[in-house]
């Protein structure tokens, strides 16, 4: 079975599905909760994916915060095998230092490094700036790839 590293951007698409490649994000969603895919992602994760819904909030005050801990509780009910990165604090820091990257997207690099897999990431400048498909590929780039 093929194990993914996904980041937020990837997981975020599965609760507001109507942003651009939320149709490969939920295809990717399905497949994990049929055991086709594995996706694994650190354990700041969680975190991520409340600021993800608060930015949200604040971009659309409209939407109820009843709809967002509804979106949560589903963010949660599938979300990926949630690893421990303690022990890859150094890689993050290398990573983020040497990418100009965030501490939370060199967290999910580290991961994905560790483990000798790749990251698949629906932020486009992320995937850019990283420029190394055997590291991280675009949500986009990984499904013209895989099929």
């Amino acid at each position: 079975m093929t194990t993914l590293v996904v980041d937020s951007s990837v997981c975020l698409k599965w609760v507001f599905n109507d942003e651009i490649d939320s149709d490969y994000a939920l295809d990717l969603q399905k497949k994990y909760l049929e055991d086709e895919v594995n996706l694994i992602a650190p354990n700041l994760w969680i975190y991520e994916m409340i600021n993800g819904l608060k930015t949200a909030h604040l971009k659309k005050p409209s939407i109820p915060v009843n709809d967002l801990e509804i979106k949560l509780d589903h963010l949660i009910e599938s979300s990926p095998n949630l690893l421990d990165i303690s022990d890859l604090s150094s890689l993050c820091l290398k990573y983020s230092l040497h990418f100009n990257i965030s501490a939370y997207d060199g967290a999910y690099l580290a991961l994905a490094h560790a483990n000798g897999l790749i990251l698949v990431t629906a932020d486009d400048k992320l995937a850019t700036k990283i420029n190394d498909p055997n590291l991280a590929i675009s949500l986009k780039d990984y499904y013209n790839k895989s099929n």
